[in-house]
């Protein structure tokens, strides 16, 4: 079985973040919940490492390791253009998170961002879809078990 969400996080004046945030600062979003799992995106407006500079950096990191365990996931970030439909937009296939992020060191350069004109009112908004695997459903484990229910453990 799988859990599906999404959660869009706004910057609210990006150029001015951008300006303010040196390469390796981070800008993330609030908490959000799928599949059991805390999750928060992690904005590097000037990429996360020297070598990324000029590009803008995203990853999806799970903040509930510690209560939740390790995640399986797949998911996708895409920036949205004014009339809010993804404009940009990168996919990662399954991922196993063990407390860590996962993600994109050069998402896309910044002169790209700037010049396509994406920031809504000076906002940049960033959506992301997430996928959580959540273990096999009831229907799973009678077909693994070939049609024979198994005695009950209690």
């Amino acid at each position: 079985m799988q859990a599906t969400g999404s959660h869009v996080f706004r910057i609210d004046r990006f150029a001015r973040v951008k300006e303010k945030v040196a390469n390796g600062a981070l800008v993330r979003s609030g908490t959000f919940g799928v599949g059991s799992h805390g999750w928060r995106i992690h904005c590097y407006p000037n990429g996360n490492v020297e070598q990324t500079k000029g590009s803008m950096s995203l990853f999806l990191k799970q903040t509930s390791h510690a209560m939740a365990g390790d995640a399986t996931a797949t998911f996708k970030m895409s920036i949205l253009d004014q009339s809010w439909k993804p404009w940009r937009t990168w996919s990662m296939d399954e991922h196993r998170f063990t407390g860590d992020g996962w993600g994109w060191d050069r998402f896309m350069k910044l002169e790209d961002l700037e010049k396509e004109k994406h920031l809504e009112d000076g906002c940049l908004s960033v959506l992301c879809d997430v996928t959580v695997d959540i273990g096999p459903s009831t229907d799973d484990y009678y077909t693994a078990h070939e049609g024979k229910l198994s005695e009950p453990w209690f």
